[in-house]
């Protein structure tokens, strides 16, 4: 079963989902609120599979709550509002949907979390020794492989990433939230929408910015990873 939290200041929009989620039988509703700040606890509480989350609230807007929660459960935006669409993929959003919501377009938004989820799980169950991938390398079909200790950071290319080790690129067909979910978590993180970092590669923050070892070169860092980065590196 996937475990669902809903939060939305509008209680005929929450109705609206709960008819959509009683219409797919592996999907089981875990809690609603109408509150961002009690949604905010709700969520750190039950810590479900997805919240189904509007924008813009009135206490805090739904981007904010998620900044404060951090990455413990996926997240489909669901507003009135398409001009919150870029920010949303931002805060790596599973999708974003337009209010009203029809049924079509709720199924959707579900196969695309489904798919996350498994991706999920598989990272969960690969052996723990694994300390490599391999990838096909750009058109010629060249399979190659990529250390997860030589890897400097991963750059997205619309349907392709570029693994970045040293002076080397290696561009693969896959998408960063694939990636993502290869990738040792504890080793790698998203910077911002288009880039992943290894942490180990780090040499120095300037600002907004990244420097990697050896290389010298620089990945910026989006805002909304700002808080979770210094974190993770201590600061």
């Amino acid at each position: 079963m996937i475990s669902c939290v809903i939060i939305d200041d509008e209680q005929p929009a929450i109705d609206i989902l709960v008819r959509h989620l009683k219409k797919i039988p592996d999907l089981e509703l875990a809690g609603t609120e109408t509150n961002a700040a009690t949604g905010m606890e709700l969520i750190q509480q039950l810590q479900p599979d997805v919240v189904f989350l509007d924008i813009q609230m009135d206490e805090m807007n739904g981007l904010e709550l998620m900044h404060a929660v951090g990455a413990i459960t996926e997240v489909i935006y669901c507003t009135a509002y398409s001009s919150y669409a870029a920010d949303s993929y931002e805060v790596n959003a599973v999708d974003y949907l337009m209010k009203p919501i029809a049924f079509a377009r709720f199924s959707r938004a579900i196969e695309r979390l489904r798919k996350v989820l498994a991706g999920k799980q598989q990272a969960n169950a690969r052996d723990e020794e694994r300390d490599c991938l391999y990838v096909k390398n750009g058109f010629k079909g060249k399979i190659v492989r990529l250390n997860f200790a030589e890897i400097d950071y991963v750059k997205a290319l619309n349907n392709y990433v570029a693994f970045y080790r040293g002076k080397e690129r290696v561009v693969a067909h896959m998408n960063l939230r694939e990636l993502e979910g290869i990738l040792p978590a504890e080793q790698f993180m998203r910077v911002q929408k288009s880039f992943i970092v290894a942490l180990n590669r780090i040499d120095a923050m300037e600002y907004n910015e990244l420097i990697i070892k050896e290389s010298g070169h620089r990945v910026q860092v989006g805002g909304s990873y700002r808080a979770e980065l210094l974190k993770r590196m201590g600061i």
